[in-house]
């Protein structure tokens, strides 16, 4: 979603980003309300620790009782906040209608569940302000802020949105991510990965097939790609190079350390990869890689984006830094710190 680069992949503009907030009305009645549910059970962790806090669990308890039905949920909410007015919203005035929430004199959480009432009740994605352990919004929130939130919104939040693909016969189980299910083709020599949520099916799989021509153009990383990438437009399904080898995570997980070789190529792709600031943001983490023992290198099988905000993880000034915070201390994070610090589960608090 997210990149920088104003020549070949510009950032997606306030209409575009309105577009894809507006996607938000196909969605089933309850499962509007799901996505509302989980962005407000996010922001209540942001609100942990003020006086209003119990107030607010108790109003997000309430509403996972409402999922079903749509009217109660936004009655609960008009109730709370004690108002029943909106107004249409458009690329225009988004912009203007968030920025006076966020002067209004009261705390983050009921700010931003003024402004995401009146983008629900426009049928528009709610935003996700609260994620990585911080508040997203900025006493003074900036038009590239807030395009930050909205590409973090429709990145993330789109996720637990489910959708459940017709799968070909002539393929094995490997795995199941949160975006797409996994196959390998019984002749091992492809990857075929099925959208699972609305996310991949609108924009994700597209921006995996632009990240591998994006990345293949760019000295020295094409060899850490798969061979082939392409994309069904109708199914939207991907296909890739099937790599036969190990994670970095498995190599963590069982040998503990990598050898010298594997540090080394590892280094020299984040040395690439981290030299073209305008670059798309990857996710860089161990089990993105495998290492293929045939020809001893590294490839990187998921080119899928990450949002903006929560890409700062894997930007380090040197390789050093990454190789010691993204890579040797990654099982006690896996256990400790999870990568991804939101909660897309529909269960109550």
């Amino acid at each position: 979603m997210h990149c920088n680069d104003k020549n070949s992949l510009p950032r997606l503009t306030k209409d575009e980003l309105l577009y894809y907030l507006q996607q938000f009305a196909d969605f089933s009645s309850y499962y509007q309300c799901a996505v509302f549910y989980v962005i407000i059970k996010n922001h209540l962790l942001g609100s942990m620790g003020n006086d209003s806090y119990q107030e607010y669990h108790k109003l997000v308890h309430e509403l996972f009782l409402y999922v079903n039905d749509k009217r109660q949920f936004v009655s609960i909410i008009d109730a709370f906040l004690g108002q029943t007015t909106t107004e249409n919203i458009t690329s225009n005035n988004i912009f203007n209608i968030v920025k006076s929430c966020i002067g209004k004199d009261c705390d983050y959480f009921t700010k931003t569940l003024i402004f995401n009432t009146w983008l629900f009740k426009n049928n528009l994605c709610p935003l996700l302000c609260f994620a990585f352990g911080a508040w997203q919004v900025e006493p003074e929130v900036t038009e590239d802020k807030l395009q930050d939130i909205i590409e973090l919104t429709i990145m993330s939040v789109y996720r637990i949105v489910a959708h459940a693909p017709e799968k070909d016969d002539k393929t094995l189980f490997n795995d199941s991510g949160g975006v797409f299910d996994v196959h390998i083709t019984e002749d091992k020599q492809h990857v075929k990965k099925y959208p699972k949520n609305y996310a991949a099916l609108a924009f994700l799989a597209q921006q995996e097939v632009e990240s591998f021509e994006y990345f293949g153009k760019i000295p020295g990383l094409k060899q850490f790609l798969p061979l082939m990438y392409s994309l069904d437009a109708q199914s939207k399904v991907l296909t890739h190079t099937f790599i036969n080898g190990i994670s970095g995570d498995d190599i963590l997980k069982t040998i503990g350390h990598l050898t010298g070789k594997q540090k080394k190529q590892l280094a020299s792709f984040y040395d690439i990869y981290m030299k073209y600031p305008e670059m798309r943001f990857l996710d860089v983490h161990p089990g993105n890689f495998i290492w293929e023992p045939k020809t001893e290198r590294w490839f990187l099988i998921d080119l899928g984006l990450i949002p903006k905000i929560g890409s700062d993880y894997y930007k380090w000034d040197n390789f050093d830094m990454y190789f010691h915070n993204v890579w040797e201390t990654r099982l006690w994070q896996m256990k400790n710190v999870p990568i991804r610090s939101l909660d897309y589960a529909l269960t109550s608090i």
